[in-house]
């Protein structure tokens, strides 16, 4: 995947779970799956 800040990160889907399972990394780049990446 690539790597986005977490307030970019909210545009995909079930990012906030994303965000959730990792809160240390809210202020940090938040690796996304590939799934979620070539989603349009």
């Amino acid at each position: 995947g690539v790597k986005l800040r977490a307030d970019e990160v909210k545009v995909w889907p079930n990012a906030e779970k994303l965000i959730k399972a990792a809160p240390e990394q809210e202020n940090n780049a938040v690796s996304v799956p590939e799934v979620f990446t070539n989603r349009e």
